[in-house]
């Protein structure tokens, strides 16, 4: 069971978007009963630090236009400790962005915190 839905119901779509980087989407054929997700492996851990630092710099943007000025309860984003090497929660688009070592996680469905923390312990813990 997915989100609780048979295994044997769920489409999963995958695509490559460049080298390095692939998006997974299990559908469920429900709304709320869809995980989408993208994978990058950089080529070192550094630049996958460095991804995170310029992610946050676009959120800390995005915050200051007047769609989301003073309209995000945490801010721009909020920081998920113990998870994973780094990580971090926003409120802008509902994705929650993990990274362990080379990899990083974006999870982008289902927009509910708790259920993409969940998939990521999963997630993190196969590495």
């Amino acid at each position: 069971m997915v989100l609780g839905i048979p295994a044997s119901e769920i489409k999963v779509r995958a695509d490559e978007l460049y080298e390095g980087a692939g998006t997974c989407v299990f559908d469920g054929g429900a709304a709320g009963k869809t995980i989408s997700f993208t994978i990058t492996v950089a080529k070192t851990v550094q630049d996958a630090a460095d991804e995170m630092v310029t992610y946050r710099s676009h959120l800390e943007t995005a915050a200051g236009t007047s769609q989301y000025k003073d309209k995000l309860p945490n801010g721009a984003y909020s920081e998920i400790e113990g998870l994973a090497d780094d990580a971090v929660w926003t409120d802008i688009n509902k994705t929650l962005n993990v990274r362990q070592g080379n990899v990083s996680l974006q999870i982008s469905l289902p927009n509910d915190k708790m259920t993409q923390l969940k998939i990521a312990q999963k997630f993190i813990s196969k590495l």
